[in-house]
């Protein structure tokens, strides 16, 4: 169990494919842990050695921050399900004190041109703290272990189709019905 931790809040209603979920969570990171290296005067003890980056030694007392980099800079990405969630956890985390880098998508490649509010990320806290805003929040993951179980098993069957609004289940049912028993027989995979 990690003593410090950096929460990432993703949407999950944009379904964001995965190389733009990686490029928003790596911007709130970036942007969250620099600016929480500001606030702490830490800056300047940024130190890059063997492919690590690290703090330097220092008389400063020991924070979160400083502990989530010398123990493993722990990462946990969970999600919210609107643009409304998400803009009230920033108020909230603003409100108490606590940086929470909130990354707006220019729209270029995926929204349609739009400015969007995609995630953010809040600065390295201790678990606890951390999980005053974001316990309640469920983990962001495909499938299961973040392996897309969808994909593999539409290799071995006739449709493969993993459950992501209620709205669909009637639509999903039935055509995994039509298409298990039409032709030749086969199975269908609803995840």
């Amino acid at each position: 169990m990690y003593s410090s931790k950096q929460m990432i809040v993703m949407r999950r209603d944009l379904k964001m494919r995965k190389g733009k979920i990686a490029a928003q969570a790596g911007h709130a990171c970036v942007t969250a842990t620099l600016m929480a290296l500001q606030k702490e005067g830490r800056l300047g003890q940024v130190q890059v050695t063997d492919g690590w980056v690290g703090l330097a030694e220092s008389k400063q007392e020991a924070t979160p921050l400083s502990e989530w980099f010398d123990k493993g800079v722990a990462k946990i990405c969970v999600y919210v399900d609107s643009e409304e969630e998400l803009l009230r956890l920033h108020e909230k985390a603003q409100a108490a004190g606590v940086i929470s880098a909130l990354i707006q998508d220019a729209g270029m490649t995926e929204f349609h041109g739009e400015p969007t509010y995609t995630c953010l990320a809040l600065e390295p806290l201790a678990a606890e703290k951390a999980d005053e805003f974001t316990g309640g929040l469920p983990l962001r993951a495909v499938g299961d272990q973040e392996f897309d179980i969808t994909k593999a098993a539409s290799t071995m069957c006739k449709y493969a189709a993993m459950l992501e609004d209620p709205a669909d289940i009637r639509y999903m049912l039935e055509k995994a019905w039509y298409l298990a028993v039409t032709g030749r027989p086969g199975p269908c995979w609803i995840d």
